[in-house]
């Protein structure tokens, strides 16, 4: 995101509930759809077929949906120090929206996600279990006193089983009973999660060292997070090779040579214009993937980037994503 000066929206959408939609910061949904929609073509089994969602699937990935909007919002009270020195996110950490809408939406959420598991009818002890684990690595993520995403490694790792592994196993029993084919599988994905990660925290390493958080960015410094970024990148060609994930495999190649030539400008140069673009690749390149199995997924893409664009050139006047 392009930073934005401090201060009120340059103009203001037609309505507040534009507000509470950007407060669930749907852009960061596309890899939770991702991991949904390939979780559960691979526990179907295989990729030679177009796919159709089951409504199973569909009732759990919405509630878990709803349930992670719920974890975001969390994330941004926690996070208002460093979202106001990063010059990101804006709608808490400037004051632009009530505290009494965000506990309202907050407690929305998920009683939606409780609810459509129960009206869905795929209310089950796996569904439950990989919830509340979500539920728990969003908390602790986010809120003292735990406070992951301050802590080197533990944020690393608390993305790449979140996503990675808990997003993956959530679409996989939507189709058939957990099993330990779904842990294993599930190794590509956290370690690109984890690359993926590993980039993200380097252009807010200075706004969250100033705000006392010590990330993996912080602790390791832009260049050797960088390659540490690429080792995890690397690490998920391997694995995608030996497990033959044949739809993760072509998304992660793809993706190497640009990390590795971001990482080297990074430790020659200190920085790279081209991170945010090199960041997106991996989650890009992974949900093209998934729309290769079911085509209408592009259009989802599509409203939810196109909407994020509107809203926040209208709203602040900046680019995203």
């Amino acid at each position: 995101m392009t930073p934005a000066p401090r201060g009120p929206r340059r103009l203001r959408p037609a309505r507040w509930w534009w507000d509470a939609i950007a407060l669930t910061r749907p852009t960061l949904l596309i890899p939770l759809w991702t991991m949904h929609i390939l979780g559960a073509v691979q526990a179907g089994g295989g990729f030679d077929r177009a796919w159709i969602p089951p409504s199973r699937f569909v009732a759990i990935s919405l509630a878990h949906t709803l349930l992670m909007a719920a974890a975001y919002i969390v994330n941004q009270l926690s996070d208002i120090d460093t979202d106001a020195s990063n010059a990101k996110l804006f709608l808490i950490a400037d004051g632009l929206v009530s505290r009494r809408m965000v506990a309202l939406e907050l407690a929305a959420l998920t009683a939606a996600s409780v609810a459509v598991l129960v009206v869905g009818r795929v209310v089950s002890v796996p569904v439950m279990a990989l919830f509340a684990v979500s539920a728990a690595l969003g908390v602790a993520y986010s809120a003292p006193p735990a406070r992951l995403k301050a802590r080197p490694v533990l944020d690393v790792l608390a993305n790449a089983v979140g996503y990675g592994c808990v997003a993956l196993a959530v679409g996989w029993v939507s189709v058939r009973p957990l099993t330990g084919a779904a842990v294993t599988l599930s190794a590509t994905y956290a370690l690109c999660v984890a690359a993926t990660f590993m980039f993200t925290t380097i252009p807010d390493i200075q706004g969250d060292a100033a705000a006392g958080a010590r990330t993996s960015g912080v602790a390791l410094g832009a260049g050797a997070a960088a390659w540490c970024g690429v080792l995890l990148l690397t690490a998920a060609l391997a694995a995608a090779m030996i497990q033959r994930q044949w739809l993760a495999l072509p998304a992660v190649a793809l993706a190497l040579p640009l990390y590795v030539r971001s990482a080297a400008r990074i430790r020659r140069a200190g920085r790279d214009v081209a991170l945010t673009r090199v960041t997106q690749l991996v989650i890009l390149a992974l949900s093209v993937a998934a729309a290769v199995v079911w085509p209408w997924y592009v259009v989802l893409l599509a409203v939810v980037i196109g909407w994020a664009r509107w809203y926040y050139r209208v709203s602040f006047g900046v680019r995203y994503p």
